[in-house]
């Protein structure tokens, strides 16, 4: 026996790693059918880093951990003695597939090798540390957040991403006390960019159970960047960015939270904070709900001028939900901003055209686009319905004549096309 497994290590020696790979489904099965063959790799794999054998170090892990716990325990702890990033990753592949689970959580030795790697700095042996809970359902719930709480994410959002996972069911969201999550939040603090599904899951779940907790968190994020100036520093995922909807608007503090963001907002006029500070308004508002508009049309008639101005440039970021959907809104903004005298309505008008004609378009070749051919349809209807002299007339005429020339444009270029 021992002659053919000196005969399996100098042939695999020389392989190149390429063909090792491929080899995978073969050395596992040997490796579990054979614990002297599994006990000659683990000790090849700890004596010669470079060995193409040294590739199957977890699975000789994993088939000495379940065939003699203590020779395996051991056998692993020397690997982590040796500080290897290669024998690293082979601990936490061989607890990975190995029978280590009593009376669902970790069992002790494993749990020790389990808490130093998750001190190991090495992003790849992180990673491959907290996939040991992903692939161990069966550990109870309260062991698997002790043990992710105790991963630092140390600015990497891989390592969060692969954390927040562990928590993407439902049910064991529901489970996470206010604590855990603002621990989370703390942990993803300093991370440049939040990219991530489970990470963008997770701050989705969290900004509706914790709401004022994450909205901390996001202007936290927001004023970094802006004291930093580092561009590089995205606080929230929104437009091309983003792939979960915040659900802020879906909280019963949906006042509260756009009255605080509304001040904050202004509190700073700074370039980057000002950039931000709408990039996170977007992320948590848009599009308005219909509680978000009541909000609105009860800040429009109590704010004072300079407030109801800036609330106008906010509400042309959804213009097409506020402008068709929102006519009374948007009569009584009008209104207000024409009381205030001093305000510049072909401005805010100039908002609300250009988010009006946001948007992807859609024609057939030679035709009008239908988004216009919408456009005028509905500021004609609501043309017949307001009156000449209200302030808004002049916005609804305005999108009117806008989408009438591009159909007119679109009319004389399918003629040219046509001679």
């Amino acid at each position: 026996m021992v002659e053919i497994i000196d005969k399996h290590l100098v042939d695999l020696s020389g392989i190149d790693i390429g063909y090792v790979n491929k080899c995978i489904p073969f050395m596992h099965r040997m490796c579990n059918s054979s614990i002297q063959f599994a006990r000659a790799v683990a000790e090849k794999s700890l004596l010669d880093l470079q060995a193409p054998i040294s590739s199957f170090g977890g699975f000789a892990l994993a088939s000495l951990i379940n065939s003699d716990r203590c020779a395996g325990f051991a056998m692993a702890t020397k690997f982590l003695d040796a500080d290897e990033v290669t024998l690293d990753l082979a601990v936490a592949r061989g607890i990975q597939h190995s029978m280590h689970i009593i009376d669902d959580t970790l069992d002790p030795r494993a749990l020790a090798l389990f808490e130093k790697l998750q001190l190991k700095s090495d992003e790849e042996v992180v990673i491959a540390t907290i996939q040991i809970l992903q692939f161990n359902r069966v550990i109870n719930f309260e062991s698997k957040l002790s043990l992710a709480r105790a991963f630092k994410f140390n600015g990497s959002s891989r390592i969060a991403d692969e954390v927040l996972q562990l928590f993407h069911d439902k049910y064991d969201f529901e489970r996470l006390k206010t604590p855990d999550i603002r621990h989370f939040l703390a942990e993803l603090l300093n991370i440049n960019k939040l990219d991530g599904y489970w990470i963008e899951k997770f701050l989705s779940s969290a900004s509706r159970h914790c709401p004022e907790e994450t909205l901390t968190f996001f202007k936290e994020r927001v004023s970094n960047a802006s004291s930093q100036r580092n561009w590089d520093l995205r606080p929230c995922n929104s437009g091309a960015y983003s792939h979960q909807r915040l659900l802020f608007d879906q909280t019963d503090k949906t006042k509260l939270l756009l009255e605080d963001v509304l001040l904050w907002m202004q509190s700073d006029d700074s370039e980057l904070f000002t950039y931000r500070a709408r990039e996170l308004f977007e992320a948590m508002f848009v599009p308005f709900s219909p509680d978000v508009i009541r909000v609105f049309q009860t800040l429009v008639h109590d704010r004072n001028c300079e407030e109801v101005q800036f609330i106008a440039k906010l509400l042309s970021l959804d213009a097409k939900t506020v402008v068709f959907e929102n006519v009374e809104l948007v009569e009584d903004l009008f209104e207000r901003l024409r009381r205030c005298g001093n305000i510049n309505l072909k401005m805010i008008i100039g908002h609300f055209l250009i988010g009006a004609n946001n948007g992807v378009k859609r024609a057939a070749f030679g035709q009008p686009y239908d988004e216009d051919l919408e456009l005028k349809e509905r500021s004609e209807q609501i043309l017949e319905r307001i009156s000449r002299y209200s302030p808004a007339f002049d916005l609804y005429q305005d999108i009117l004549e806008n989408a009438d020339l591009r159909i007119q444009d679109s009319i004389r270029r399918s003629e040219y096309l046509q001679e």
